[in-house]
């Protein structure tokens, strides 16, 4: 079996570093701000319903707001670009 060939250089491998940071980072932030509000809400309520209701609906907007930058940012990529790296 031979090696991979060497990627060093190629501008995919560095998005792909680059995204893979960013989800790491996005998803350790996304917990911690979701367990921050969680035990903000149970502390204050004492209801654990209302809690992981305020924790669901911070999920949802993050979510929707994910939804939107990842449309927007695609449609500024243009088919020649991605054509040409491929």
């Amino acid at each position: 079996m031979r090696p991979p060939p060497d990627r060093t250089g190629c501008p995919g491998s560095a998005a792909s570093g680059t995204a893979n940071a960013v989800q790491q980072i996005g998803g350790a932030l996304g917990i911690a701000v979701t367990g921050e509000l969680f035990f903000h809400q149970l502390a204050a309520s004492a209801s654990y319903g209302h809690a992981f209701a305020a924790a669901a609906v911070l999920q949802i907007a993050l979510l929707a707001i994910g939804t939107v930058l990842t449309l927007l940012v695609s449609r500024r990529i243009s088919p020649d670009a991605y054509q040409q790296q491929h």
